[in-house]
């Protein structure tokens, strides 16, 4: 298995999709001209100048690493929300814009809450230190302790979803297997946990 789950996957952006709660009347779903479900030759058109990501590059939000998954940044930009530039992490799972991350840098956590909220009605989320909107077709959330939100195409994260689960399950067959000795030396090994990486 070439993927790997990096350790702490329960906070990755746009997995966590089964909250219950209201849509909102209206999604966020571009950054600029950039929509999510884009293609990366079309966003590419949009920033030319984005640079993409090692696999193991991680610039605040945690991230999986997978064949599917390909990040890229966009430095020093304007966002929805935004009042200074920020950085832009642009997230593509199987070659579709899966998820914008925006790092806000010197913007007000507050009032990024407060212009999300405006467009998307009150965080439906269960903490409202890290607030959190389901629209009808994309979930945002933001984290004021790493200073970013999150934007994310609902059905390309039921998509990603489904991979983890699969991952996670050969993950524990193979442990359970190996503990097993009569089998211990025909099991695979299961993959091992991405080490942390540093931004």
């Amino acid at each position: 298995m070439r993927g790997i789950v990096r350790q702490g996957l329960g906070a990755v952006i746009g997995i966590a999709l089964a909250v219950a709660a209201p849509a909102s009347a209206t999604d966020i779903t571009a950054v600029g001209k950039a929509k999510l479900g884009m293609s990366v030759d079309e966003v590419k058109k949009i920033y030319p100048k984005m640079e993409q990501l090692r696999p193991d590059q991680v610039l605040g939000a945690q991230t999986i690493m997978a064949e599917d998954l390909v990040r890229y940044v966009v430095h020093d930009t304007s966002a929805p929300a935004l009042t200074k530039p920020g950085d832009v992490e642009l997230r593509f799972w199987k070659g579709k814009l899966w998820a914008f991350i925006v790092y806000y840098k010197d913007n007000d956590p507050k009032q990024v809450e407060a212009a999300i909220s405006k467009q998307l009605g009150p965080q439906t989320g269960k903490r409202p230190t890290h607030p959190f909107w389901k629209g009808t077709a994309m979930t945002a959330m933001l984290d004021p302790d790493g200073r970013w939100y999150s934007l994310t195409d609902d059905a390309i994260s039921k998509d990603a979803q489904a991979w983890f689960i699969e991952r996670v399950r050969a993950v524990k067959g193979a442990n359970v297997v190996q503990t097993t000795p009569a089998a211990e030396s025909a099991a695979p090994a299961a993959p091992p946990a991405a080490p942390a990486a540093k931004p």
